[in-house]
């Protein structure tokens, strides 16, 4: 029903054009149907099919006066009978999505199914009184409004089949990837109209590369948008950048830096001795005079900056902390400035430019920080030097448009050092003293104020005598977007990649002390699912690592001195012996059983050209597949694709027993060496940026690899 006015209870109800796919009746032309309520509460309408084929609906009205209309109604019943019925879940989702997006003046319409009501809503149709649609109603004829004849009435039957493509493009396009497989399994011509359709296809490639589109206005068609996805997920899994350039870095950069959404930002370093930053210098790859990174700009702070936060897509923002001693009261001031990204001023969505966070000890060493943005929400961790004598670390949420400072939480000092989030209110913090992943909910009291609700305990692997383990830092890019948050920053690309399905990094640390000999540390990587992290923390109470490690991933000697080398399914390290390959690990399960199916299909014609080889020349067919075997072997050792899955893990030095990874994954090494000096390894949803350093360990320049 695409449109439907008000009307009085004596006065007949105006449908314009009546549409239901697949169940028997679809109008072939915009026609005039006069109807009446019934008992005044209550709209039937019905229409026989051939045989017992047919189908019925009820509308149940919210008033029945004079001014009733439907503004409120919801659609009680629909009823079919027939043969060719479709697939139960595609056929709740295309009735569901047909009156979503036809129905203007109903809101809220809903649907009860019956595999078999014929008879029944044929006696109540009889004991109602009310006639086919093809009958001139006899009330209708009485009205003296009422006009039309039987032959205005006429509906042609046609099937969804019988929609204009652009049409049946618009059902199907807003259907899970899931019912539109199931689509395909119906017929053979929505098969093909699947297949044929680009915008379906974008659908389907989306569901399967772990990203979402916000279908911002102006943005490429959307042959267009598949191309660039493919290309962008073939460049991933080839490790083959599709262009490389260099950023020259000719300052002295300090140690803050940040690397999200194509916008990169390294502290700047005073010249005042004291080793402190004074300034941000940030650049944004691929836009226009910004597509080699070579214009940088600098953001000039009057105190110290401690550290940053970036929210660049979501709300164009660069959250700055920054620190000034007041030595006269012996105080450290925390200030919380926030300045728009593009342009750096000071940003307009928020009702107070700088917020004061806390008042501290002054002391020589000014405190460790993280600060994490997702919606309106900002999260502070003060971790403060133990010379202070506090003895305790704390916990801030700001909520930064409207200026509002909450104290959510005090910890025993250096119990956490860094926090990731899982969802807009759940916060994923290592502990550094236990060691677990404690897992713990923002909640809003009475009164506004925001406070910390335990969760759940993800427990690690039981660790041996003399070894400790803590987590350095942590990481999930890019940060959950709450749900009616739009991107406020135009961006080059269309998609992005979706955050519910992102990796949670964590670098773990552990420190073996054993019997004999001197003590080491080793740099692991532990790599979790998001979404999964999310699923085992609703269980509640202590978790066992055997619980979740179905879903985590150790990756030994992938840890490295940053943080920001994983971005939504993917992770890069350095590899080989002399550290000089990049090695990019797809987590996507669709990237994992297609890379599968791929090398079967490889491993089958390999076969197949063997056998005939051996026809023909009367070679050993044992001979040639055990030669293969070995070639594969060694392709595998080497630098090119191969799937790594489910298995334990030797830690003898630092765990118990075997470790567990049920994470599978799909590596892939780069042709090329990278460059010499390489120190480590940035990455976001399109580029990955090699950092060289120069003899003072300082940051001289960066490679951009370009995959997307």
């Amino acid at each position: 029903i695409s449109r439907a006015s008000g009307c009085g209870a004596r006065q007949g109800v105006k449908v314009v054009a009546l549409l239901v796919p697949h169940f028997g009746v679809v109008s072939h032309q915009i026609c005039d149907i006069t109807v009446r309520h019934v008992n005044s509460e209550r709209l039937v309408v019905w229409r026989n099919g051939p045989g017992r084929d047919g189908w019925g609906m009820a509308l149940a009205l919210q008033s029945a006066g004079k001014d009733a209309s439907w503004s409120n109604g919801s659609l009680v019943s629909y009823g079919r009978c027939g043969p060719s019925d479709y697939p139960l879940t595609t056929t709740m989702s295309l009735l569901r999505l047909l009156f979503q997006r036809s129905i203007e003046r109903i809101d809220g319409a809903w649907c009860a199914y019956w595999r078999s009501m014929t008879s029944t809503a044929i006696r109540t149709r009889r004991r109602l009184g009310y006639r086919t649609l093809d009958e001139p109603s006899p009330t209708a004829i009485e009205d003296s409004n009422a006009t039309t004849t039987s032959s205005s009435m006429i509906i042609t039957r046609m099937g969804l089949l019988g929609l204009p493509p652009e049409l049946i493009d618009d059902v199907l396009a807003a259907l899970s990837s899931c019912d539109i497989l199931a689509t395909r399994l119906t017929c053979k011509v929505l098969d093909a109209a699947i297949r044929a359709s680009s915008r379906i296809q974008y659908v389907l490639e989306c569901a399967a590369a772990g990203v979402i589109d916000d279908e911002l206005p102006g943005g490429p068609p959307h042959a267009e948008r598949l191309t660039m996805l493919k290309r962008r997920e073939e460049a991933w899994r080839l490790a083959r950048p599709v262009r490389q350039s260099r950023i020259g870095v000719d300052f002295s950069p300090s140690s803050l830096y940040d690397f999200t959404a194509g916008a990169v930002v390294l502290g700047w370093r005073t010249e005042d001795g004291r080793r402190r930053t004074g300034a941000l210098t940030s650049t944004m790859l691929g836009e226009g005079a910004h597509e080699d990174g070579n214009a940088w700009k600098t953001v000039k702070m009057a105190d110290e900056v401690v550290d940053f936060g970036l929210a660049v897509l979501e709300h164009d923002l660069n959250a700055v902390l920054t620190v000034r001693w007041e030595l006269d009261r012996f105080r450290a001031i925390y200030d919380l400035h926030f300045i728009r990204f593009s342009t750096s001023a000071p940003h307009e969505g928020a009702r107070e430019p700088v917020v004061r966070v806390c008042e501290a000890n002054a002391s020589f060493e000014r405190a460790m920080t993280l600060i994490e943005i997702v919606g309106p929400l900002l999260v502070i961790l003060l971790v403060f030097p133990t010379i202070v004598g506090r003895g305790v670390d704390e916990l801030y949420v700001v909520e930064w448009q409207t200026g509002a400072v909450h104290k959510v939480g005090t910890f025993t000092s250096h119990t956490y050092s860094s926090l990731v989030f899982l969802d807009p209110t759940t916060l994923l913090l290592p502990d550094n003293l236990a060691p677990t992943l404690n897992v713990m909910r923002l909640v809003r009291g009475p009164y506004g104020a925001f406070a910390l609700e335990p969760l759940a305990v993800l427990c690690l692997p039981p660790l041996r005598d003399g070894a400790t383990a803590h987590t350095t830092a942590c990481r999930a890019e890019p940060n959950p977007t709450p749900s009616g948050l739009a991107h406020t920053r135009a961006s080059s690309r269309p998609f992005r990649d979706d955050p519910a399905r992102a990796l949670v990094l964590l670098h773990v640390s552990f420190v073996a002390f054993p019997p004999a000999g001197n003590a080491f540390v080793r740099d692991v990587a532990l790599l979790a699912d998001r979404a999964a992290l999310r699923r085992h923390a609703e269980r509640g109470g202590l978790v066992p690592y055997g619980v979740w490690g179905e879903d985590a991933r150790w990756i030994e000697g992938a840890g490295g001195s940053w943080i920001t080398h994983a971005c939504g399914r993917r992770h890069v390290y350095l590899g080989g012996r002399r550290r000089d390959r990049l090695r990019v690990c797809d987590f996507n399960p669709v990237a994992v059983r297609r890379e599968r199916a791929r090398v079967e299909e490889e491993r089958e014609r390999l076969v197949s050209t063997s056998l005939s080889s051996a026809e023909e020349e009367g070679e050993r067919v044992d001979e040639e597949e055990e030669g293969e075997e070995e070639e594969e072997e060694e392709e595998d050792s080497g630098y090119g694709i191969r799937v790594v899955g489910k298995g334990a893990a030797e830690f003898s030095d630092f765990f118990e027993g075997p470790v567990w990874s049920g994470l599978e994954y799909v590596e892939s090494t780069m042709d090329d060496r990278l460059a010499e000096g390489s120190a480590g390894l940035w990455m976001d949803e399109e580029r990955v940026l090699v950092i060289q350093r120069d003899g003072m360990r300082n940051v001289s320049a960066i490679d951009v690899l370009t995959f997307g």
